[in-house]
């Protein structure tokens, strides 16, 4: 199995999206679809795509949101409901982009938050099979908002 990632570019809604499958082709093995948190992006899961891969013998799948890395930018800020609209119209049109056929959600921080609410969503991509998710953001913590307006003030 190479290491070298295929890198795709996908349009979604109007944008494009940077994109990278590491391992197995979709229709060769499940595919991992590791989601980003609110700071990151493909170069941001630095080389875990390609050991995950490597390690699971399955293929992952990685994109920037748009608005991250080397993604189209969006116009901020960003309504209240982005992550909705990400769960429920963006991910899925990911997934058929890219043609992944059965997949894991990994979601992070931002990324756990909008597989949840795919996992949830009237359109949940048939391809989901389940998810994992990491900081996921169920509630909001007093020391969030403060860690939030410290980096936005800097």
């Amino acid at each position: 199995m190479a290491d070298d990632p295929q890198k795709l570019t996908l349009r979604v809604d109007g944008k494009n999206l940077e994109a990278e499958h590491h391992g197995p082709r979709a229709e060769d093995a499940p595919t991992i679809v590791m989601l980003h948190e609110g700071l990151g992006s493909v170069s941001a899961w630095r080389d875990w795509p390609a050991k995950l891969a490597r390690e699971t013998g399955f293929g992952v799948f990685v994109y920037s949101r748009a608005g991250y890395g080397n993604s189209d930018s969006v116009t901020l800020p960003r309504p209240v409901s982005y992550m909705h609209h990400e769960a429920d119209v963006i991910l899925p049109r990911v997934l058929t982009l890219a043609k992944i056929g059965r997949c894991i959600l990994l979601g992070h921080s931002d990324g756990a938050s909008i597989s949840i609410l795919h996992a949830g969503s009237k359109t949940r991509h048939a391809s989901v099979r389940g998810i994992t998710v990491i900081s996921p953001h169920v509630f909001c913590e007093s020391i969030s908002v403060t860690a939030i307006e410290g980096m936005r003030d800097a």
